[in-house]
């Protein structure tokens, strides 16, 4: 691509109108930018495929710590006996180990954006579609958002249809769970920037309150299909003939025949 000529300058009735022809083609020319790189060619230019954006990368991780709206993982192979391969093989691994990867869970099953609670204090409506979602740490973490938040109430806000002003659904919990140490998942890095920044408190063993911000680039593609599902209720039966205590397991979602 030739340079524009420089601007001309003279008494000629000319020079103001070359002039302005050179500006309008050097105020359409893009500029080149880590954002958006620029392949300048003998006849023009054309936009640069920046690095990552032809396709995505799609890279194997070890579940280490499951958090409210993201899991902490590290890259992993397996081997053919479905060893996991770890990169980091000192333990015990903290949230401040080099070498982690904080992973977004897929959309559907982070508290942010789906608890009701949170919905309000950000301004939004509370109900999605109808329903209202109370989604529960069930961890004991002193920084909130290090509890796995894997369990949850749906209530249907208008029970109308069943003669009741709500209704509450049973506990849900998401299934399959993810275990810390041993699940693997799939994930992809976004190509738009972050998808959330999230703050980690490190309460303990730090007395200091450090607090550290990550900007969180990857997200679980949910390959394993998890999704929050009626939690399992023990329940005490009586059996004829026998005696002590006798418990089945069951959930709504379960199918079961009836044994004479």
């Amino acid at each position: 691509m030739k340079p524009l000529p420089p601007q001309v300058s003279g008494s000629h009735e000319l020079v103001s109108w070359l002039n302005q022809i050179r500006q309008c083609v050097e105020e359409r020319t893009p500029l080149d930018s880590v954002e958006c790189p620029i392949d300048k060619l003998p006849n023009g230019f054309r936009p640069k495929p920046k690095a990552g954006a032809a396709g995505t990368s799609v890279s194997l991780f070890l579940v280490e710590m499951v958090y409210r709206d993201y899991l902490v993982c590290q890259p992993v192979t397996m081997d053919d006996d479905g060893r996991r391969v770890a990169t980091i093989t000192t333990r015990p691994i903290s949230p401040l180990t080099a070498g982690l990867v904080r992973i977004a869970k897929p959309d559907e099953l982070r508290y942010t954006g789906w608890d009701s609670t949170q919905r309000s204090i950000a301004g939004l409506t509370p109900e999605i579609d109808g329903y209202s979602y109370a989604i529960y740490p069930h961890g004991l973490a002193l920084d909130g958002i290090k509890n796995p938040y894997d369990q949850r109430t749906v209530t249907l806000m208008d029970g109308a249809e069943y003669l009741a002003d709500t209704i509450d659904f049973t506990e849900e919990a998401i299934w399959p769970k993810y275990v810390p140490g041993h699940t693997v998942i799939c994930a992809t890095k976004t190509t738009g920037g972050a998808i959330m920044t999230v703050t980690e408190t490190e309460i303990e063993p730090i007395a200091t309150l450090e607090q550290n911000d990550y900007a969180i680039e990857w997200v679980d593609l949910n390959m394993a299909a998890r999704q929050f599902l009626p939690a399992y209720r023990k329940v005490k039966v009586c059996v004829s003939g026998q005696t002590g205590n006798w418990y089945v397991l069951i959930r709504a979602s379960d199918a079961f025949q009836e044994e004479a």
